[in-house]
């Protein structure tokens, strides 16, 4: 069931609602998506009451983003050879492009477009849908924002999807090196002309991938602990990197007998420290620790007692 709180109009209420997600799911098969999430997160997921109600509005960003997946799946099998033409690639090159091929023959650039892929371990089927692989090289859309892009929070997570890809496509996924292309949600013009800001809405960046045994070790690793935690009453907790925590701030209070409110704020604890021997060591600096973000898109939160530890 799903309210509208926000009152989204109906003219976009099919498009937020149709299902185009062609995993059917079956007992003890888990995703690449999901084996990446914290264990407790996946357990919690399979006890979720049936008549949970969720907002149609938590449906949107998901639906943005497979969209564009779409969107860039349907450029490659209706107009890529034109459009590659247009920004000067050899029409040489362009023609030795072939796309979802059953067979590839020397000379060939194969390019294979949101192809899911099986693999048996530990008596679990592991399933993922690659978004694309060019020319052996695996690469992954994200419609993200612009701070995610440019702090790399979630390069490790990038660097294990992109190699439990490889470790279920070895025939297709020859290249040590992935690609992830960023389509920012937030980017501003305005902000495009700081040096360490992306400049144009798309930008990409090179992950080098696990070795294939390393890869297979952490799958196993993540099978086990799964199985372990199916029947807890309480799964393992989130660790403190899967919660997103945002980094801590120090906080300088002149007055420690007043501390509503901060005389300065600073982003490292030898900032702090150093301004508060600057005072002639009047006062006292206290960390500031923030809420964790995982919590406000996690599909379990109102399940979760951990959760409740930070937000209730």
């Amino acid at each position: 069931m799903y309210t509208n709180k926000h009152n989204i109009p109906v003219h976009l209420l099919p498009w937020l609602l149709t299902e185009d997600y062609d995993l059917n799911p079956e007992d003890k098969t888990i995703s690449v998506t999901s084996l990446l999430k914290p264990i407790r997160q996946t357990v919690l997921a399979s006890r979720l009451p049936i008549d949970t109600t969720s907002d149609i509005s938590d449906l949107i960003a998901s639906k943005i983003g497979s969209s564009i997946h779409g969107s860039v799946e349907n450029s490659w099998l209706t107009g890529a050879y034109e459009a590659l033409t247009e920004v000067g690639i050899p029409k040489k090159v362009v023609n030795r492009i072939v796309v979802n091929p059953d067979s590839v023959k020397e000379g060939d650039i194969p390019v294979y477009l949101e192809q899911r892929a099986n693999k048996e371990i530990m008596g679990w089927k592991v399933s993922g849908k690659y978004d694309m692989v060019f020319d052996g090289q695996v690469v992954d859309i994200k419609t993200t924002s612009v701070i995610t892009y440019m702090t790399s929070s979630r390069e490790d997570d990038y660097r294990k999807q992109l190699s439990i890809y490889r470790w279920l496509n070895p025939d297709k996924i020859t290249q040590d090196v992935g690609k992830i292309c960023f389509i920012f949600t937030d980017w501003s013009r305005a902000s495009s002309y700081r040096s360490n800001y992306p400049a144009t809405r798309i930008a990409h960046k090179d992950i080098p991938l696990m070795s294939y045994i390393d890869t297979d070790r952490y799958i196993r690793q993540r099978i086990e602990l799964l199985i372990e935690n199916l029947d807890k009453p309480e799964p393992i907790e989130c660790s403190d990197e899967e919660l997103w925590f945002p980094a801590p701030t120090y906080a300088y209070y002149k007055n420690p007998a007043k501390l509503d409110r901060a005389t300065k704020v600073f982003n490292s604890v030898s900032e702090a420290d150093s301004f508060l021997v600057g005072q002639g060591s009047i006062g006292i600096v206290l960390p500031r620790v923030g809420k964790p973000n995982r919590c406000n898109y996690c599909e379990v939160a109102s399940i979760c007692k951990q959760r409740k530890k930070y937000y209730d």
